[in-house]
This record gives C-alpha cells, structure tokens and sequence, in this order.
C-alpha cells in the first residue's frame, strides 16, 4: 500500500484513471435506462411510481458520494504522505460511518413511505407501488453506499479499473435479473416492481462483496473498527466535515434542475420536451469530461499529500487540453450531424429549433463549466470542499436562477438558454481566479 501516483507522467496518470471511470459511468446509465425500460414495459402507472422514488435516489447518491469524497480525500493524502495507519483507519472509519448512516436513514425511510410520497404528491392508485419498491429498496440501502464509499476509497489508492469492473457486473447482473423478476420468465415468479427492487438488491450485494473483499484481502486497508473509542469518532468528525460539505455541493444542481424545469414549463410542453432533449444531450457530451474530473480527484489528494503541487498543476493542464480537444470534436460532429441527433428524439419542428437553440448556446460554455468541475474536485480532493460548494453556490443560486428568472421575462425560453451558457462561464471565470491566486501549496 503506497503512492503511486506521485511520481511518472501525468499524462499517463490521467489516462490510466480516466478510462476506466467514463466506463463506469457509462455502465451506471446504462443501469438506470434498462430499469426504466423494464419498469415501462408494465404500464404507466407503474413508470410514474417509479418516478416519485428518484428524489430519495439522488438524495441518498449525494449522501453517498459526499461520504465517499470526505474518505477518498483523507485516504489519498494519507496516502501521499506515508501514513499507513491513518491510511487504514480512515478507510475503516469511514465504511463504519457510512454503515452506521444507512441504517438509521433506513429505519426511517421504512417508518415514513406513505407520508412522505403523499407529500410528494402520490396517488392512492400508485402509493401501494411506490410502497411495495421502497420497502425492498430501503434495505438495498446499504449494498449502495457503503460499496460507494469502498470504491471510493479504492479509486483513492490509485485503482480506477476495480471499482469500474465491478459498475459494469452489477450493471450486466441487473440487466439479466430484470426481465426475470419483473415478468416472471424461466419460472421465477412474477413480482413486477418489487422484482426490479430484488435485482437491485442482488447486483448491488455482489459489489459490497467485492468492495470488502479487495479493501481487507487484496489491499488489507480495514482494521480493528472498535480498536478506540476516541480515535473513531475523531476520525468520524474529519470525514462527516468534509462530507457533509460535498453532500450539500451535490444536492445543489439536481435541485436547481427541478426549478429550470420550472421555469421552462412556462412556455409550455414543447418547450420542456426541447429542454428536456437539450439536457440529455448536453449531459452525453459531459460523460469524458465528468470522468476526467473523477480521475483528477486520487491524483491531486495524494500529489498534496506528498506536497508535490506541482504535479496538480501539470495535470490539470493536461485535462484542460482533452476538453479543448473533446469539445472542438463534438463542436465539428455537431455542425453536420446535430439536427439529425435531434431527430432521434422527435419529429416536431418546433422542439427540434429549440433544441438546437440550446445545444448551441451552451455547448460553448461546456468549457468553463469543465473547469469548475476540475477545479471543485481539486479542492474538494485537498480538503477544502468549502470552496467547491462556494463555486456551485455562485454559479448556480447567484446567477443561474436570478438571471434565467429575468432573461425570461424578456427573451421566453431562450433567455433561460443563454442564462445557462452565462452562468457557466461566469463559474469558470470565478473557479480560474480562485485557482490561480488562491491556490497554495502544503505546509
């Protein structure tokens, strides 16, 4: 157990990283389309259940990789100065932490599912649904974010290819399970929504096994957790304020999307299947870039360990170049082949020109909104997660909303687009100050 990503080129690093998260990431998509596509098959009725569930989802995903960001973050410092010890016990003391945090949100989450979705707005049609998924789902709870905070860890020693290995078996395991347990083919029983719960519950069981697995046998990071009463929740402290911090950063931008929504269904349906198309999209393009920002992160934790900031810097700009690379290749592909893309979506002109409207105001601003993405996970990847939440805060709460609310009293819909593009450079240049006259080496 050492630094291995202090020294060698960083060029090499960022690859070596990179690929295996934007594998990963793909196979997480591609977990999430193949439930819905299943869950679809059964009806709307069915399909609108599961809907009401994703807030809980993504709630619990930013609880998860805000634990996940405080561990990696102490784990690769540690790391990059020698600490064997501390190395163990933060990687320990965070898998008891985010144990201990799933079952007390399970044991509510169990007490609450009628009250809280009705207050979400369901149904008595769906509520026994909706009750029937999340009563498997809770207790899925701890196959999720505990493997999440070990892959974590695991990406944080320098080892991108496990934690993608396994997104991608938990994602073929799904995919197999799911036809049998929703439809009840090749004698497994009918269970409908509860079957896609049970798939979960399985392919995300395998991959706390090989999480654990690798942590103690292969790697032997996890020690005695009750070895000290002080020195656990000293560790539980350091990594709860880290966190906590990045769990708040991550909650920002999905609930910031409810409200564009929002905003955008003003101007009626058209408009929102047209944002609807633009974001998914734009979020297909991002895919390379949000697994750079992913690979950046176990490099500049241990590299600041090692008090080699130096070699944050060079990667950053190696990143920087693919994003410029990226972005001008997707640039020429959608000079002749947008409209097309588009088509695949819908067959309606007016959404269409209102896609294109947002693909091309925003794409530009892709740029500098990679750049707060490296620069956040830079920080957050240092301990200092603050200043990534002040960048969301800024770009998202301080301009993002305010200036889309009154660009659209004036432009329509558009004036939510070029809103968008705005606040995205406007991050950027603010995350690029921060950097260069803010950022400092260790003491």
């Amino acid at each position: 157990m050492r630094a291995v990503l202090t020294d060698g080129p960083e060029r090499k690093h960022l690859f070596a990283l990179g690929w295996p998260m934007l594998v990963g990431i793909i196979a997480v998509i591609g977990f999430n389309v193949v439930d819905t596509f299943f869950i679809a098959q059964l009806g709307e009725i069915q399909l609108a259940a599961i809907s009401y569930t994703f807030p809980i989802v993504t709630l619990m995903a930013s609880i998860a990789l805000g634990l996940g960001a405080g561990v990696s973050s102490l784990v690769s410092r540690s790391l990059g100065r020698g600490e064997k010890h501390r190395t163990c016990a933060y990687t320990t003391d965070g898998l008891s932490l985010s144990l201990l945090i799933v079952v007390l949100f399970t044991a509510l989450g169990l007490a609450t599912i009628d009250p809280v979705f009705r207050m979400m707005g369901a149904e008595a049609e769906t509520l026994p649904l909706i009750r029937d998924y999340m009563s498997i789902w809770y207790l899925n709870m701890v196959f999720v974010v505990v493997p999440m905070v070990g892959n974590s860890v695991i990406r944080a020693t320098g080892n991108a290819r496990f934690p993608a290995a396994v997104m991608i078996f938990a994602g073929v395991v799904n995919a197999i399970l799911d036809p049998l347990l929703i439809f009840g083919l090749w004698g497994f029983p009918r269970m409908e929504l509860e079957g896609a719960a049970l798939a979960t519950l399985i392919s995300r069981m395998l991959t706390f096994i090989a999480a654990i697995y690798l942590l103690h046998y292969r790697k032997q990071m996890l020690v005695n957790p009750f070895r000290g009463v002080a020195e656990v929740i000293g560790n539980w402290k350091s990594i709860l304020s880290l966190g906590a911090v990045n769990a708040l950063n991550n909650t920002v931008v999905p609930l910031s999307a409810l409200l564009m929504t929002a905003y955008v269904s003003q101007f009626g349906e058209q408009s929102v299947a047209a944002f609807g198309i633009g974001t998914r999209i734009e979020s297909l393009v991002m895919i390379p870039i949000i697994a750079v920002a992913a690979a950046l992160s176990p490099f500049a934790g241990q590299n600041w360990g090692a008090k080699k900031q130096n070699r944050i810097e060079n990667i950053l700009t190696e990143a920087k170049k693919f994003t410029f690379c990226w972005l001008a290749f997707i640039f020429v592909l959608f000079a002749f082949g947008l409209e097309s893309m588009i088509g695949w979506f819908t067959q309606n002109a007016n959404v269409s020109g209102l896609a294109w409207q947002y693909v091309m105001l925003v794409l530009p601003s892709m740029i500098p909104l990679a750049a707060v993405l490296y620069i956040n996970t830079i920080y957050s990847a240092t301990g200092r997660p603050i200043v990534s939440l002040r960048l969301t805060v800024f770009r998202v709460l301080v301009v993002l909303l305010p200036m889309a609310w009154l660009l659209m009293q004036f432009f329509n819909v558009t004036g939510v687009f070029v809103a968008i593009a705005f606040a995205n450079l406007a991050g950027g240049l603010l995350a690029y100050f921060i950097y260069q006259y803010r950022f400092k080496p260790a003491n």
